[in-house]
């Protein structure tokens, strides 16, 4: 599944990310100490889970003043949501399979708590453009550390409760390619860069900010999205993947149209009926590719019906 992994986060830039690519030792069934050590960072990220819990409750409330929000949330320990799991990352003695991920894992969620912090200061200064910029910037950290570690690592760093199995950490296989290695990089950067952007959501309390807010990440956007299609346009599929890739350029074309012709409204308004354009755009084309192709660009389009199909029955 793919979670929210801040209270609120946009796309801003493209950024160049280390990223994983998978071998066989990530499919290989850990030993006791690899799965004891799994389930203590599934244990820590639980924790961190557990605070955007709360912020969301939060934040869902209706509230008459854009500072009483604000006090709530710092009461509630805005800016502090990661602590916790880092002192328990600290704490342990990683096996040597994991022992790489592990590194990467405590220095992203260092990196993180530094956007973290950023969100609580927003918080105290009742600054609402910066609480809204705070959290793009503290999901984006979020997003590149998971997608630089193992699939294993990664599952086990997802910030939700219970069964954790997220789409963002599938990795290309060793047979895939040079044309699957280059398709991940590229639904990595998506996953950063656009997936955000089509999921935006602005809070009332920062309409009178939505120019502003749309002005410190339209730029960026465009120039990501710009760069996204001239990479796709410059990659050779193998001749079975020539209609799936062409529906992946056509799929960035349309993104970026929409990103050239945003307004202020497209952030504050949505069609009475029916998703937002975005979403619309992201599900054609998840619909139209091959069941060997889905499998490639799944850290972008997923492996669930969740965004295309809201409304479908939820297994029990």
């Amino acid at each position: 599944m793919n979670v929210r992994l801040a209270l609120l986060w946009a796309a801003v830039g493209l950024a160049t990310i280390a990223v994983a690519c998978g071998s066989s030792d990530d499919d290989a069934e850990p030993t006791a100490e690899e799965k004891a050590y799994l389930e203590s960072v599934s244990q820590a990220f639980d924790l961190f889970a557990a605070n955007i819990e709360e912020f969301n409750k939060i934040f869902g409330q209706a509230w008459p003043l854009p500072s009483l929000l604000f006090m709530a949330l710092e009461e509630a320990g805005a800016g502090k949501a990661l602590d916790s799991t880092l002192v328990e990352l600290e704490k342990m003695d990683p096996p040597k399979r994991f022992a790489a991920d592990h590194a990467l894992l405590v220095a992203g969620v260092r990196e993180a708590i530094i956007a973290d912090q950023q969100v609580g200061q927003a918080v105290v200064d009742v600054d609402l453009l910066g609480f809204s910029l705070a959290n793009i910037s503290l999901g984006q950290k979020q997003v590149k550390m998971r997608l630089s570690l193992s699939k294993p690592v990664c599952n086990a760093a997802e910030p939700t409760e219970g069964d954790k199995h997220d789409s963002i950490c599938e990795r290309p296989q060793p047979d895939d390619g040079k044309y699957g290695k280059e398709l991940f990089a590229l639904m990595s950067e998506l996953q950063i860069e656009v997936t955000p952007r089509a999921s935006v959501e602005i809070p009332p309390f920062v309409f009178d900010l939505a120019e502003d807010l749309l002005a410190a990440i339209s730029t960026e956007l465009v120039r990501a999205l710009e760069e996204a299609v001239a990479a796709a346009g410059a990659m050779d599929p193998p001749e079975r993947f020539e209609g799936d890739h062409q529906r992946v350029v056509e799929y960035l074309e349309e993104q970026l149209q929409a990103a050239n012709s945003a307004t202020v409204e497209d952030l504050t308004e949505r069609p009475p009926e029916g998703p937002p354009p975005g979403i619309v755009t992201y599900c054609e084309a998840k619909e139209a590719f091959t069941k060997e192709y889905a499998r490639l660009v799944t850290v972008h389009f997923g492996d669930d019906d969740d965004i295309c199909n809201p409304e479908r029955e939820q297994p029990p």
